[in-house]
């Protein structure tokens, strides 16, 4: 131990380096109210901001593992400690000021508030390790016992913080419309876990072989049943369920659409009703899904499948506004130019719908049909 500083300061600096990653993530989460995002968010571009994020996270990892390697002796550097205290205050505080640079509104600064946030807790708890192992230092040597000793609880924190940064640096969105991108497939996610148990509420009407009944997945699916009521489905229920099939698969390969297609034009969008749509459907499908399980509330099934359904239309009648109005301004400017050509009777093809428009609205006649046949069920 340096006989420049004692571990009492020491312990003291990290308090002091605790309270100023709790200051520096309140700033950060004290922005302005949490707003949905618009097309000018989606627009905007902040290379910038991005490129700054990820040099400070790099930085703030190197800190803290210079940090833990200080304590890392049979005694603590107290001196090597001291000197990466501050670096992480820093790099922690300009973190902060990444986000709070942000306007509020959109997916990208509420998915790096949150990850931030994160980086901080586990840095608080990080703190609070270190300043254990200054007042109750752990023995790092070897022990009777064939287990081997477990480690310092500075270590375990320390991991901690590098899986949040590790995270932050693979996974964090560079622009508006990767992070709304990543916060439609969040919402995919539900839909493909509420996807599956649909699907094995139609398999079972066929029965397990042999083999299935050791299947985890099908075990899996006896137990959703056991905790939703436990039973088979009826025959009625099981024809409830049937006719939601066609349903439920339209609705999939919309949100799968829009995932592949259609946020990546900016002319289809408008924001923010079709994220909030998005998040609706997802919650609404797998509420769908569980009132399907025996025994069936037929008033539930029924007001759960309608706002389903109801989500989806909406989605898919937002957007073919957004194509028609794209379109109407494209055969403006193709008459403006005709015009000037002399050739204005010419419009060979106007009005005609262009391939996503075309897409929209035959999804729009197939849920309209599936729809109509829905509502005619005993649901």
């Amino acid at each position: 131990m340096s006989s420049s500083s004692s571990i009492s300061d020491l312990r003291s600096a990290i308090i002091q380096l605790q309270a100023s990653i709790r200051k520096s993530a309140l700033e950060a989460a004290k922005c302005k109210a949490q707003a949905a995002p618009t097309r000018a968010t989606y627009l905007r571009t902040n290379t910038g901001l991005y490129e700054s994020l990820i040099t400070i996270l790099k930085h703030l990892r190197q800190d803290v593992t210079a940090l833990s390697l200080a304590f890392s002796g049979k005694s603590v550097t107290v001196d090597a400690a001291n000197a990466q205290l501050p670096k992480v205050a820093d790099h922690v505080g300009r973190l902060a000021a990444c986000v709070v640079a942000f306007p509020s509104e959109g997916c990208l600064v509420q998915e790096w508030r949150q990850d931030v946030a994160e980086v901080a807790d586990r840095l608080d708890k990080y703190c609070k390790a270190l300043v254990g192992h200054c007042d109750n230092p752990t023995p790092q040597t070897a022990s009777s016992s064939s287990t081997p000793p477990a480690p310092a609880p500075y270590l375990v924190q320390t991991s901690s913080v590098w899986a949040a940064i590790d995270k932050m640096l693979k996974s964090s969105s560079k622009d508006e419309p990767s992070a709304i991108k990543k916060s439609w497939k969040q919402d995919r996610e539900c839909m493909d876990d509420a996807m599956g148990e649909f699907k094995d509420l139609l398999e079972e009407d066929e029965g397990f072989g042999e083999e299935e009944t050791l299947n985890q997945d099908n075990e899996w699916a006896e137990l959703e049943r056991e905790l939703n009521g436990g039973g088979d489905l009826s025959e009625v229920e099981m024809q409830r369920v049937k006719k939601l099939d066609t349903i439920v698969k339209l609705i999939m390969v919309l949100h799968s659409r829009f995932h592949a297609r259609l946020l990546v034009i900016p002319d289809l969008l408008q924001l923010p009703e079709q994220l909030n749509i998005s998040h609706s459907i997802s919650a609404n499908f797998d509420g769908c899904v569980a009132s399907l399980y025996p025994p069936q509330n037929t008033k539930e099934v029924k007001q759960a499948a309608q706002a389903m359904i109801d989500d989806a239309t909406q989605l898919c009648k937002l957007s073919i506004q957004q194509a028609e109005a794209k379109q109407k301004s494209s055969n403006g400017d193709l008459e403006q130019q005709l015009e000037g050509l002399q050739v204005s009777e010419k419009k060979e093809g106007e009005g005609q719908p262009d391939k996503d428009l075309k897409w929209l609205m035959f999804w729009n006649e197939q849920m309209e049909k599936a729809g109509s046949a829905w509502k005619g069920t005993d649901a």
